[in-house]
């Protein structure tokens, strides 16, 4: 169970660096739109991107990036590759979880929860903490306050319904489709783009 706080728009002043992180998994046709209903075809890492802001600089301070070889199911479907544009031998050759908990404990020394927070469209980090949970490792970041952008977005731009897609916050903001979708890192850099309008947006409606 994650141990940092759930924060909103609002909260961002109080943290030098926001840390965007977007993640892969595996997945199958339906995994998506039933939330991974089978147990014995969880949604496993298979890519973590990480885009660093600093709040204070107004840059890109550093990123992270690393595929992930899964356990529970190694052989990729079919579906999954031709999302991900990945290939079988990427994944195979890639690390292992524990190993890239560690590259990432060891990343984060640079970034403590006291000035730093982490943002992510939608719930990656629940399926980050239950991927460690199955290994028996560690949650590298579950002592950082999170930040959930799908869920703002829903609220801030009043979007009634299902929480929305990534496609449709962007066209609520007036942004065109990012034409990288899919790639860990590049949808890491994507949530910045995202947050920008949405939190001027935000100020318009609480200021």
């Amino acid at each position: 169970m994650r141990k940092g706080e759930s924060i909103g728009l609002g909260d961002l002043v109080r943290f030098q660096y926001v840390l965007f992180l977007d993640t892969e998994f595996t997945c199958w046709e339906n995994s998506q739109r039933d939330s991974w209903p089978d147990p014995d075809f969880p949604a496993e890492i298979l890519q973590i991107g990480i885009a660093v802001y600093d709040n204070t600089t107004k840059n890109t301070v550093s990123e992270y990036v690393s595929f992930v070889q899964p356990v529970l199911n190694r052989e990729l479907s079919d579906y999954c590759k031709n999302l991900l544009r990945l290939s079988q031998q990427t994944i195979d050759q890639a690390c292992s979880l524990p190993v890239i908990v560690t590259e990432i404990e060891n990343y984060l020394l640079d970034y403590k929860p006291e000035n730093s927070c982490l943002c992510s469209f939608g719930p990656d980090l629940i399926q980050i903490s239950e991927d460690t949970t199955r290994q028996g490792l560690s949650d590298p970041f579950e002592q950082f306050a999170w930040l959930d952008l799908q869920s703002e977005a829903s609220k801030v731009l009043s979007l009634v319904g299902e929480l929305p897609e990534r496609i449709d916050v962007r066209s609520a903001l007036g942004l065109t489709e990012s034409l990288h979708r899919h790639d860990a890192l590049d949808d890491a850099r994507d949530i910045k783009l995202i947050l920008d309008p949405l939190h001027r947006v935000y100020s318009k409606t609480t200021f």
